[in-house]
């Protein structure tokens, strides 16, 4: 969020950023996990950087394609 205050009225160029690359670069993520799918048992690992997650996460689940679990589901068990 701080990358996105980044630039001026007149050039937001954090705004722009984040809007126009960050976003697009994780839907990217989620498409090629889509891609991925051969069958409804089909168990996928994901590894990203954090700064993923929430993206990451949200498409997932509003996909409702997927069964999300992440670390932390098996870690705090």
């Amino acid at each position: 969020m701080k990358l996105a205050l980044m630039g001026t009225q007149s050039n937001p160029v954090g705004s722009k950023w984040v809007a126009q690359y960050w976003y697009y670069r994780n839907m990217i993520f989620y498409k090629n996990l889509v891609n991925l799918i051969t069958s409804g048992d089909d168990r996928i690992f994901v590894l990203y950087g954090a700064g993923h997650l929430y993206l990451l996460k949200q498409f997932l689940i509003e996909s409702n394609i997927f069964n999300l679990k992440t670390a932390h589901d098996y870690i705090n068990n």
